[in-house]
């Protein structure tokens, strides 16, 4: 794979020889590329997840009062109102078992929880508001400890976001192998020059080497570029140029 990756970003020579192999030892490679890139890829959706949880296990620590939910009912220590944790505009926390807070309070907010004595109230956008009542928990004890204790597990989160994360790379990668063929076999035709679709596709998946390389720098480094899309499916596209002008076909 390494050769492949080499010759399809420097040398011009390896799309003519390209054209001659089999196109099941291109796909071989872009398949290997792009499990190789979307791995990468991945390690910083496991960080993300990751130090995600560790934020909230803190906060949850830090700024949630003791309480227990027993017998359907909330019961929390300390004054009320209580606001765990609120950013700008964005999105508050707040504990109230008084019934003097109402959904209202969260109107202000993008996102936000309310926590009364009988239900969590939360509201995930504008006019989505949902209730979950506490009644569901008629049977059960849950404390301030336990959540503490659970919440460390949705570490094992990360593993699923990698993998709905992987499946979708790799969906996007095969649209965009598919795009810059058929932008490919085009140009052929319009530059006159003989190219067959199989042909069309061995030279645009080596040819997207590049743009793959890119994506998976500016998702790792978080950064974004003008024009990018253009650029995604630029970079190929001289690649393909370059490689039907020196050729004889």
């Amino acid at each position: 794979m390494l050769q492949q990756l080499i010759g399809s970003l420097f040398r011009i020579e390896f799309y003519k020889l390209a054209l001659q192999e089999p196109l099941r030892k291109a796909v071989h490679y872009f398949l290997l590329l792009s499990l190789v890139l979307g791995t990468l890829m991945g390690f910083k959706v496991i960080f993300w997840v990751t130090s995600g949880v560790n934020e909230v296990v803190e906060t949850f620590n830090d700024s949630f009062p003791e309480f227990v939910v027993a017998e359907g009912k909330l019961k929390v220590e300390g004054k009320m109102p209580y606001v765990v944790f609120r950013q700008d505009e964005d999105t508050i926390v707040i504990v109230d078992t008084t019934g003097q807070t109402g959904e209202a309070a969260l109107q202000g907010y993008k996102s936000g929880v309310l926590f009364t004595e009988n239900a969590m109230i939360n509201k995930k956008g504008e006019g989505d508001m949902r209730t979950t009542n506490f009644s569901h928990l008629q049977e059960a004890t849950l404390t301030k400890s336990d959540v503490a204790h659970w919440l460390p597990a949705l570490k094992w989160l990360s593993l699923i976001a990698l993998f709905m994360g992987l499946v979708y790379y790799f969906l996007a990668q095969i649209l965009s192998a598919t795009i810059v063929t058929l932008l490919t076999f085009w140009l052929a035709r319009s530059m006159k020059r003989r190219l067959t679709y199989s042909e069309a596709a061995r030279l645009s998946l080596y040819a997207l080497t590049a743009s793959c390389i890119l994506d998976m720098v500016k998702f790792i480094g978080d950064f974004s570029l003008p024009g990018y899309g253009i650029l995604y499916y630029g970079m190929p596209m001289l690649y393909v140029i370059r490689t039907l002008k020196n050729s004889e076909k």
